[in-house]
């Protein structure tokens, strides 16, 4: 077996380059430059990711795997889709992106220094006991957090 054998990484061979541009294509329809820059940063992503962790991919779906990768992409470079569109359109929930996100930052914080999760107390709880994980955002833009209206909302009712 040739060295190169052995340092290729497997889940490039699952999942190639043209598929992970196809996915971008389609949920960054019609705009064609996003979605190819978006789509060449995943896959310098996973590279990079499989090298530091290769366990975090295995068994999962890639299109599990990339559609929590191009929510975190497209807030990166500022081209933001929620969690449903990218679901409907990679054929997954949007529950398996939400889990997705969680996975991809707090596995790879150095890939993703723009991003934290947080534990905050439930916006539906009135003890500081349940506590749920939040996605904060600390990019160029205003401070992004999910959920945080349903916070304010539930202060500005008490």
């Amino acid at each position: 077996m040739s060295r190169e054998k052995e340092k290729q990484c497997f889940v490039c061979l699952r999942l190639e380059a043209t598929e992970v541009l196809r996915s971008a294509h389609k949920v960054w329809f019609g705009n064609r430059e996003v979605a190819r820059k978006i789509g060449l940063q995943a896959v310098a992503i996973i590279k990079e990711g499989y090298g530091m962790k290769p366990t975090f991919f295995c068994g999962k779906k890639y299109n599990t795997l990339l559609s929590g990768l191009f929510y975190l992409l497209g807030l990166t470079f500022d081209y933001p889709k929620t969690q449903k569109e990218i679901a409907f359109d990679l054929g997954t929930v949007d529950v398996s992106v939400r889990n997705s996100v969680k996975g991809w930052v707090s596995t790879f914080p150095d890939l993703f220094p723009d991003f934290a999760i947080k534990e905050v107390p439930s916006w539906d709880s009135e003890d500081s006991e349940h506590r749920s994980p939040r996605l904060f955002f600390r990019g160029t833009r205003a401070l992004r957090q999910t959920g945080i209206n349903r916070l304010r909302w539930k202060k500005e009712r008490s």
